[in-house]
């Protein structure tokens, strides 16, 4: 049964705090720590400029798929934080930036882990806030509710992600079923990932640990 965190035994908050503290690791399974801190913040910065050109010459500057790239690649800027607090130093020997194929490769699994890290850090508020209840899943995850969804709330999120235009979802006056839009947060290395057809939260709330 889903629970909010005021109403959560102490075991659930137990196994909430282990998926937390793990997710806070991910910055472990970054290969571009390994490398001085300058080409590191380069790489990331040139990767995260290439989806964004990429997106540009796809979609058109002016739409709505490409702002959805803009929210994501916002969502990566953690590994800068990631870089400075637990990477190498920079180096002087570093003069020649080429993005050549073991840094594309390193750089752009920076960019995936701290997506994902992203989405975590969107969920847990309302948890730590007790606004998302929490049911723990006998498979090892965790899956939150938002039970005080809103139809508004949910046209934003599917705008947000591509699902659907704002203008042409949830008609004005339409009556809706209550259906808790619900999120899956899988106790492994990169923090969470949506259910398949559920979209994510997109709120710039950041975690915070209590």
């Amino acid at each position: 049964m889903p629970l909010l965190k005021k109403d959560a035994p102490q075991d659930l908050k137990d196994t909430l705090l282990s998926v937390e503290q793990r997710a806070d690791e991910c910055y472990k399974f970054l290969r571009l720590l390994k490398r001085p801190a300058n080409e590191a913040r380069w790489a990331l910065l040139t990767a995260m400029a290439l989806v964004l050109e990429t997106s540009q010459q796809r979609f058109g500057a002016n739409t709505s798929k490409h702002d959805i790239a803009m929210v994501k690649l916002d969502r990566c800027t953690c590994g800068f934080r990631f870089i400075t607090e637990h990477g190498r130093i920079a180096s002087r020997l570093v003069k020649n930036y080429t993005w050549h194929g073991s840094l594309v490769e390193d750089a752009n699994h920076a960019l995936h882990v701290t997506e994902q890290y992203g989405h975590f850090l969107n969920v847990f508020p309302m948890w730590h806030k007790h606004h998302e209840q929490v049911d723990l899943l006998p498979d090892g995850r965790v899956r939150f509710y938002m039970p005080r969804d809103s139809p508004r709330q949910r046209q934003v999120v599917s705008r947000d992600t591509g699902r659907k235009e704002l203008t042409s979802f949830y008609p004005i006056g339409a009556v809706q079923k209550p259906n808790p839009r619900r999120r899956c947060a899988y106790s492994g290395n990169f923090g969470i990932k949506p259910d398949r057809g559920a979209p994510p939260e997109n709120s710039p709330t950041r975690r915070q640990a209590h």
